[in-house]
């Protein structure tokens, strides 16, 4: 029969715990981060992984997770990692483009129309080169991302 269970303590050091009760307190860092910097904090007060779970609001293996990363890479282990997902079909010089074409009318582009549409805006694209093919509808989820309406233009 095992004996009872010793709390995961890890060691930190002053300037770790400062840089982790900053990101605690922090208003502008993203809430995952500021959660897993909570997890080290209590580990490191000695608090049971089932209490750091339940004040936390995670799963005890989350804990687990989190103290095993940091033992394996201290504060480095802090940010999220690199998720894998299909790559942006479009790079950041296409949407630059399409950004750039949408704020000018489309007669500066010796079109005939008043003002642009998604349609006309993916048509502009393929014929300037920037790119193959292109949706209308990504044209305009591109657009909606950054807030901008080429058929008010005023």
């Amino acid at each position: 029969m095992p004996g009872p269970r010793t709390p995961r303590v890890i060691e930190l050091e002053a300037t770790e715990r400062a840089e982790l009760e900053r990101l605690v307190r922090s208003q502008t860092v993203a809430a995952g981060l500021a959660r897993r910097a909570r997890i080290l904090l209590l580990a490191a007060d000695g608090v049971p992984l089932g209490r750091i779970a339940t004040l936390v609001g995670v799963d005890r293996n989350t804990v687990r997770t989190r103290l095993d990363r940091y033992r394996q890479a201290g504060l480095a282990s802090l940010p999220d990692r690199p998720r894998p997902g299909r790559p942006p079909l479009f790079t950041l010089a296409v949407i630059l483009h399409l950004v750039r074409l949408a704020c000018e009318l489309p007669r500066q582009h010796g079109r005939s129309l008043r003002l642009w549409t998604c349609t006309e805006l993916a048509r502009q694209l393929v014929r300037d080169g920037v790119v193959a093919a292109i949706s209308s509808q990504t044209v305009q989820r591109i657009l909606a991302a950054r807030r901008l309406k080429p058929w008010r233009w005023r």
